[in-house]
C-alpha cells in the first residue's frame, strides 16, 4: 500500500509589508487626484444664476473651487448654454477662467456636443469633477452620460444648483444612484492637494479659511 504524504500543520512565515514597497498611487476611484483630472463648470451665466437657490453659496464655493484648480494647474472646461440668449458666464469669473476651455452648447447634456466630447477623449481625462447649473437638467445629464463613458465624475453638492431646492435634492439622489461620486468643496480641494506642508498647501489654506 502506497504511503500517505504527511501534510505539514506548520503555517507558512508571514512577510511584514513595510508601507514603501505599497504602490501608494493607486488610491480610491472616489478620491480626486489631480491625474488625468479636469473641473468642469456647466452654465454659469449671467440670465441663469439670479434664478437659482441659495446662489449665493453656489458663486462662493464656485469661486473657491476654480481658485484652487488655478492654483494646481488643474484643466478648467466651461459649458454655456445659449449663450446669445442667455448671455456669458457671469463677470466675476472672468479672471478665474482666462486659462480655460470654453464650449457653447444647446443640447443640456454637454456630451451631446461633439467638440466637447471629443475634447474629452483627446485629452484623455479619467476623472472630472462637475460645478455648475441646473443640478436636475445639465448637471444631470451631463454627469450620467459622462459615467457611462467610463470616466470617474464627481459632482461637488455644495456648488451646483437648482431653482427649486426639491429639483436639486432629488437629482443629487439619482445621481448618487448612478455611481456617481458626491463631494462637497473643501473635500474635494483636500482631494487635489494630497498632503499639508507645501507652499501650495498653504495658500490654499488661506484660500479655505476666508
Amino acid at each position: 500500500m502506497a504511503s500517505k504524504s504527511k501534510i505539514s500543520s506548520k503555517k507558512p512565515a508571514s512577510k511584514t509589508i513595510e508601507w514603501s514597497e505599497i504602490e501608494l498611487v493607486k488610491r480610491h476611484p472616489s478620491i480626486f487626484t489631480r491625474d488625468n483630472s479636469a473641473l468642469l463648470m456647466i452654465d454659469m451665466q449671467e440670465r441663469l444664476i439670479p434664478a437659482m437657490s441659495n446662489r449665493y453659496e453656489l458663486i462662493k464655493n464656485s469661486e473657491l473651487i476654480l481658485q484652487i484648480a488655478n492654483l494646481v494647474e488643474l484643466p478648467i472646461i466651461v459649458t454655456e448654454q445659449y449663450p446669445k440668449g442667455l448671455g456669458k458666464t457671469v463677470e466675476k469669473f472672468n479672471e478665474l477662467t482666462k486659462a480655460a476651455t470654453f464650449f457653447e452648447k444647446t443640447s443640456f447634456s454637454a456630451v451631446g456636443e461633439k467638440n466637447f466630447t471629443s475634447f474629452i477623449e483627446e485629452n484623455h481625462f479619467k476623472k472630472i469633477a462637475i460645478i455648475g447649473i441646473e443640478t436636475h437638467v445639465c448637471i444631470l445629464q451631463t454627469a450620467l452620460d459622462l459615467k457611462i463613458r467610463n470616466i470617474e465624475v464627481t459632482v461637488v453638492a455644495d456648488a451646483v444648483a437648482s431653482r427649486r431646492d426639491e429639483n436639486k435634492k432629488i437629482a443629487l439622489e439619482k445621481i448618487k444612484q448612478a455611481g456617481v461620486w458626491l463631494a462637497t468643496a473643501e473635500s474635494l480641494i483636500f482631494d487635489l492637494l494630497e498632503k499639508s506642508g507645501s507652499d501650495e498647501f498653504k495658500k490654499a489654506h488661506e484660500l479655505v479659511m476666508k
